[in-house]
């Protein structure tokens, strides 16, 4: 099952969230503040264990659980958490925005960069399960084998994965770019 890292100020509705991931089998790591989170993202990708998803809320209370400096005026909070989690800590994988804004142009602004967006009056637990399950599923090998093969050859950073100190005569690496992509199923 997934480990999933809960990021948001709503400390009573995570906790109702958490409980059923929990029941699923999942493991659940909340943080309630987004300073707290990115100590534990950079922990944890460190000693390469990072979360298989994340859920986060986009807009937090400025005020209480957050320093005004690490929400910008409690506005795109979120969205900063979210480009500190991509750029600082190199995290890529599924991230789900969880959040009580239900407009148009957040919505497909976020899921323009891959996360999948849920407005939490539409997403009772059960369903958020469902979404976690479904972002975690395990994909086809290949296609895995394939990103995987992709994100080694343009040395993105943040993937286990690194370029070996040697280089491989043109011929092999053509030969391997050439059969990867076949096995796309």
């Amino acid at each position: 099952m997934a480990h999933v890292l809960m990021v948001d100020e709503d400390q009573r509705l995570i906790k109702v969230y958490a409980n059923h991931l929990l029941e699923a089998g999942h493991t659940v790591t909340v943080r309630y503040g987004s300073v707290e989170a990115d100590t534990f993202l950079r922990e944890a990708l460190s000693n390469h264990r990072p979360p298989d998803a994340v859920t986060m809320g986009i807009m937090m209370s400025p005020y209480g659980l957050f320093t005004p400096e690490e929400t910008d005026d409690g506005l795109r909070t979120g969205a900063s958490f979210f480009h500190r989690m991509r750029a600082a800590h190199n995290y890529f994988g599924p991230v789900v925005v969880l959040t009580n804004v239900a407009h148009e142009v957040v919505r497909s602004s976020f899921e323009a960069v891959g996360c999948v967006y849920a407005v939490k009056e539409e997403t009772y637990p059960p369903k958020l399960v469902d979404i976690i399950e479904q972002c975690t599923r395990p994909k086809n090998p290949v296609s895995f084998l394939h990103q995987a093969f992709l994100r080694w050859r343009n040395g993105r950073p943040g993937f286990a994965v690194r370029k070996p100190d040697i280089s491989l005569p043109n011929a092999d690496r053509r030969r391997i770019e050439d059969l990867i992509p076949s096995l796309e199923v």
